[in-house]
């Protein structure tokens, strides 16, 4: 060796199994440090209004060749 301390990065993963996800994960290396985790999770059904298409939405039948508009 020539004296130059070796290049070592490290990664730290922390999963949360109940929801196949990664909870926390590390990254850390000679230029680089970064975390990243789930935070404020709520896992209660999402209100069924976000999934409702707009009232004036519609879904029309193109002819081929027919322009869409």
């Amino acid at each position: 060796m020539d004296g130059q301390p070796s290049i070592i990065g490290v990664q730290d993963h922390w999963v949360a199994r109940g929801l196949g996800l990664f909870g926390l994960e590390k990254s850390s290396g000679p230029d680089l440090e970064s975390t990243a985790k789930i935070r404020n999770l709520d896992r209660h059904e999402p209100d069924p209004a976000l999934f409702t298409p707009p009232a004036d939405y519609a879904i029309r039948d193109l002819n081929p060749g027919e322009p869409a508009q």
